[in-house]
């Protein structure tokens, strides 16, 4: 505790008496996009053990996180039939009912997988390991204990900031 204390106090002297502050710390991204594979499942789905199995054979890919990132979510909408799965959660039915509004599809159902904000239903590795698409910058930078992040698409013209 004694040496907790000098320390503490020599960081004081040493600042000032004003509150030390972290150094500044910058993040910048790569132009390449990283897809983003959503998969729709449920315990209480009998169709969905194959979906999942082909999700869990993505581990081997050398380009996993790299290129793609695969998510799987429990909706609960089955819940009431009589299985109730574990690891259901009301949030993941939102975000599929979410983008079944943006497609105007009026329904959600399981396996129902999802690359970029978009229905998939070909399963072709390929399309998730093929980076030709450029996302553009994305730069964020914390100073003061301020966040400031700055994208520029790599199509268009029009720049955003944020902080």
């Amino acid at each position: 505790m004694r040496s907790f204390c000098i320390v503490v106090l020599l960081g004081m002297i040493t600042s000032g008496g004003r509150p030390l502050r972290a150094a500044e710390v910058k993040f910048q991204s790569g132009p390449a996009r990283t897809h983003l594979l959503e998969l729709f499942t449920s315990e209480g789905c009998s169709s969905c053990p194959p979906a999942e199995k082909w999700l869990s054979e993505l581990r081997g890919n050398s380009r996993l996180w790299k290129q793609f990132v695969p998510l799987a979510f429990h909706v609960d909408y089955w819940d009431r039939l009589g299985w109730t799965d574990r690891f259901a959660n009301k949030v993941f039915t939102a975000r599929q009912q979410a983008y079944s509004a943006a497609w105007r599809s009026g329904t959600v159902y399981t396996p129902a997988f999802v690359l970029d904000g978009r229905e998939w239903q070909d399963r072709a590795v390929e399309k998730l390991t093929r980076n030709d698409e450029t996302a553009g910058a994305l730069n964020v930078e914390v100073r003061d204990g301020k966040a400031t992040a700055t994208y520029r698409p790599s199509s268009s013209v029009r720049d955003w900031h944020f902080t």
